[in-house]
Order: structure tokens, then sequence, then C-alpha cells
């Protein structure tokens, strides 16, 4: 929980110097996503750091820029004092320490003209996060072949301490790379109306940045989708999301109201589904990591967190040879310039896209069959080629054969009439 531990008694936020700040932070936010203000978690964050930073050095936010307007190297320095502060009382983690002080601080002085780009900021560590997932690494290069493969039988271990609704969901961040909150909003109509497709496509703008992202459920994920709509999604709307609680659990709400295991007739009494949230799936996902045997501490982060499968998707699309292009339009990334990359059809992006299914696939066994299917159809396809070929080399054997005879019987009736001359 984060801790308040200032002394200022006036309204700091009216200083002209941070509303000049807050002005173009909004400006910047409204060119980078369909967002028109700056967000409020965003300006939280900025307050977070910058009102202790004011109460340590006792000074208004337009003295300190009149102080840096002077003498820019006594700004940096400033910062720097604070940041040890921050680490050795207020007790930030040194990651957050620099990005609060050399981010969000340093923020303050640049946009209200001050140079900052040449100042310098202390190295971040490696995150424990980095190295917890150093530990159990998802793929590797196979010694006979040099192929790049994906750990099947370390993920399935985890699914296994999952239920079965929180294993569609991992397998569809796994297979997307979308984040919870983008997967989590995705109506059911999606999955409805592409019945007649081995893989859904799913479209939309990422909540996180507004861009639009373009990418399919795998054939693995979209059985488990139909299969899910079936057994717990029957009595939702098309413009429901996917994912909710589980049908179990919304029977046993409708005992606890009326005293009596749910049937069939109820139906009209069952309690409406809760949406699944993120906050759930990345509590379930550290239960099953922790009775998997992982060691984990209060506040550490797993190597099968929710936020790991946009990793496994990335690293998965980049071994399978996946042009760098069709990745971003899959991820919903944009160029430099912060604009999204143009469309590709259906058909481009899912020929793609069956590179990086092969190589994430758990059901192998589906995958060999799917990929012997395709073999034998080849085969079938150039055999019934090598027929034709051959039934049309004796045809026009049989043609050249009858003009061989017709000239035989015309040399003959030559001869025979040079003879009677």
């Amino acid at each position: 929980m984060r801790t308040k531990i200032v002394t200022i008694h006036y309204d700091w936020q009216s200083d002209p110097c941070v509303i000049e700040w807050k002005k173009k932070l909004s400006k910047k936010s409204a060119t980078k996503s369909t967002r028109k203000t700056l967000k409020t978690s965003t300006w939280k964050n900025n307050v977070y750091w910058f009102e202790p930073f004011l109460d340590f050095h006792k000074m208004t936010p337009t003295e300190l820029i009149a102080e840096a307007t002077k003498n820019n190297q006594v700004a940096e320095d400033r910062i720097d004092t604070f940041y040890d502060y921050a680490i050795d009382k207020l007790h930030r983690n040194i990651g957050s320490a620099v990005t609060g002080c050399y981010g969000n601080i340093q923020g303050f002085y640049s946009h209200n003209d001050i140079l900052t780009k040449n100042w310098s900021a202390p190295q971040i560590p490696p995150a424990m996060v980095e190295a917890m997932d150093d530990n159990y690494p998802l793929f590797f290069e196979d010694e006979k072949t040099g192929v790049v493969k994906f750990d099947v039988e370390k993920y399935s271990e985890f699914l296994d301490y999952l239920n079965y609704r929180d294993q569609i969901i991992a397998k569809c961040m796994k297979d997307t790379g979308l984040d919870s909150s983008d997967l989590f909003a995705i109506p059911l109509y999606v999955v409805r109306s592409q019945s007649q497709h081995e893989r859904i496509m799913v479209t939309g703008l990422r909540r996180k940045t507004g861009k639009p992202f373009r990418v399919f459920f795998s054939k693995e994920n979209t059985k488990d989708l139909r299969k899910y709509d079936k057994s717990d999604r029957f009595d939702a709307e098309d413009s429901e999301p996917i994912f909710v609680e589980l049908l179990s659990v919304r029977k046993s709400r409708f005992k606890q109201k009326h005293h009596h295991s749910f049937v069939n007739y109820d139906m009209d009494v069952l309690p409406k589904a809760k949406p699944v949230t993120v906050n759930n799936i990345a509590t379930n996902f550290r239960v099953a990591q922790i009775n998997m045997g992982i060691p984990l501490v209060k506040g550490q982060q797993g190597p099968f967190r929710p936020k790991r499968n946009r990793h496994i998707f990335d690293d998965g699309c980049s071994f399978s040879g996946i042009p760098e292009i069709i990745k971003k339009i899959m991820k919903g990334t944009a160029d430099k310039a912060g604009n999204p990359y143009p469309n590709k059809s259906r058909q481009q992006m899912e020929i793609h896209y069956k590179k990086f299914e092969r190589l994430v696939t758990l059901d192998r066994m589906e995958m060999e069959l799917d990929i012997l299917q395709k073999e034998e159809n080849a085969q079938i396809k150039s055999l019934e080629e090598k027929v034709d070929r051959l039934e049309k080399e004796k045809l026009e054997s049989k043609e050249m054969n009858w003009e061989n005879v017709g000239s035989f019987v015309e040399n003959i009736i030559e001869k025979k009439l040079r003879k009677t001359r």
C-alpha cells in the first residue's frame, strides 16, 4: 500500500508550472491514444512522486523551475538527492525510484522547457521476475535437430492445476498475445459468428494504447471456446463477454438463495453470470503455480503469470519466422511514428499465423494428424496430376501412331501407282 509522507500546506497543483506540466501531458496522451484527456491514474502517479519531492526540498514548483532555468545542473542534483532519500527513508524499491524520479519528476522539468536529455539515471537491476522466467524457460532448442520447440509438458503441467475455464483463458492468452483486459472484453458474438472457420479471427483496439490488433484464436482455442459456449454460456446474449464465473458457481448461488439444488426447470431464475476479472485470473494463476511447487514469496510474480503469455506469443512469432510487420499487426503495435500498420487480408494473416500455431499447439497428436492429413492430401493431388499426365501422353501417343499409319498407307499407294504407269 502506498504511504503518503508529506507536510505541504498549500495547493501546489494550482501552481502555473504544474498547470503547464499537466497541460502538456494531456496533449501527449491525446496523440498517443484515442483518449482526449490525461488519465486519472497517470496523474495520481505523478502526484505520488512529486509531492514528497516538493516536501523534501521545501520549494514551490515555480521556484524549482526558476532555479533550473538559471542552473540546469542544480535541478539534476535535486533529483539525485531525492532518489537516495526515496530509497533510504521512504523505502521505495530501486526500479520504482528510478521510474518515479527520472521519469515522473524529470518530466515536470522537461514539460516546463528545461533541457533534461543529458541527465543520467541509475541502471535498474534485472527484475526478480526476469530471473524467475529464466529459471522456467518455455522454449528450447532440440540438440539433435537444432529446431526450436515449445515446452509442451511444462506448460501443460501448469494447466493441470487450473479449472477448465482458466485453462481455456491461459491458452487463449498464449495463442493470441492479448492482455487480460483485452481478452475479457471480447463478446460471444465473435465466437458465434465464425462457425464456418477453423480459426476465429479477433479484431479490436488495445485498451492500453488504443491501437488496433488483428489476430486469431488457434484451432485449439476455437474448439475450446465453442465447447465452453455450449456448456457454460448457452443462456448468454451475443453482446456479453465470453468469460464469466463457472456455471457450477452460478448453480451454487442459486442453491444458497432457493435452498434446493438447481434443476433444468429453474433456468429462468438461474443467477446472471458475473464477468471474470483480471484480478480473479491473476490470483488463480498464482495459486496454481504455488500448488505446482514454484517458490513464490508475497508480492513476487511467477513465471506463469498472465503477462508471461504475451511474451510467449512474441517469442513464438519470432522463432516461427513471422515477419515483424505481421507480428506487430497481430499484437496491435504502432510504428515509430505512432501510426497503426496497414491491414492485411484474413488469408495473408492466417497463413503466417499457422506457422506460430504449429510451434505452440499443446495437442501434439492432433497437430501430427493434421500434418499427416495435409501430406496425404498433397500425395493424392500429386498422384492425380501424374495420372492425368500419363493419360494425356497416352492419347498423344495414339494420335501419333495413327498419323504414322496414314503416312505408311499413303507411301504404299504411291508406289503402286508408279508401277502401273
